[in-house]
């Protein structure tokens, strides 16, 4: 197996898991640790998702497909924001 290597820019192209109606609450860490991998995710933007998740529970969470899934994840994000303080973002990203 090959070392992993970062996509490099200036344009980069990420593909979004295929994933079966109904089986996201079924989705593990592992999962997504392999998507970022596949799509060869720089180290560096791991930090910055958690503006994305943020907006995208906001988003969500008033669907009742995705209610239960996405309470349980925003639970456990305000347990570790109170644990840990707000991540960082990338200051190379700031001033979008």
């Amino acid at each position: 197996m090959a070392p992993f290597t970062e996509q490099a820019g200036p344009t980069y192209s990420v593909r979004r898991p295929r994933l079966p109606p109904g089986s996201e609450a079924n989705t593990t860490l592992q999962d997504v640790i392999d998507v970022l991998i596949d799509n060869r995710v720089p180290p560096t933007w791991i930090d910055h998702g958690y503006t994305y998740g943020l907006n995208f529970i906001n988003f969500n969470i008033a669907n009742p497909t995705y209610r239960e899934l996405l309470d349980t994840v925003d639970n456990e994000r305000h347990a570790r924001v109170r644990a840990y303080g707000t991540p960082p973002a990338i200051s190379e990203w700031d001033r979008w």
